[in-house]
């Protein structure tokens, strides 16, 4: 047997046995994406319930600590907060929880996505919201990771 011939046997015993486990590490990242994509789907939900508490406030635009406090309520981190006479903008950044695993075990994860909310006092004093594109992205902050 040459030394050519020795080395061919084990490395095709090790590409049947790496198979299964290939398989599986497919369907372990597939499971991870959707994990991720339902936790990001959250973060939306999240972002809808904030915007609906700011526009409840009372007595007009809430101040940067109720806006704080409110977006910390839904899991958020404002991250801007931009106000005028007729207007209100602010940025939060919102996380979803996830598992991802790995042949190695379980690990808790987080998604986050920022969202910008835009109020304003229409002509007859109610206030209005829009989330101008869903979405923006926000820096890197120090002490959270962040994905998207």
């Amino acid at each position: 047997m040459t030394i050519a011939g020795a080395q061919a046997a084990p490395i095709s015993v090790g590409r049947r046995r790496w198979l299964p486990i290939a398989l599986h590490r497919c369907r372990q990242e597939r499971a991870n994406e959707r994990n991720k994509a339902e936790a990001l789907d959250r973060t939306a939900a999240l972002a809808r319930s904030y915007e609906r508490d700011v526009v409840a406030a009372r007595n007009g635009f809430p101040g940067q600590e109720a806006v704080r406090g409110i977006a910390e309520r839904h899991d958020g981190r404002l991250l801007s907060y931009a106000r005028s006479e007729d207007s209100l903008t602010t940025t939060v950044r919102f996380f979803g929880e996830y598992e991802d695993t790995s042949m190695f075990g379980a690990s808790h994860s987080r998604a986050y996505r920022c969202y910008s909310v835009v109020l304003w006092k229409g002509a007859d004093g109610v206030l209005g919201a829009e989330v101008p594109g869903s979405r923006s992205r926000c820096k890197r902050l120090p002490d959270a990771p962040f994905s998207d």
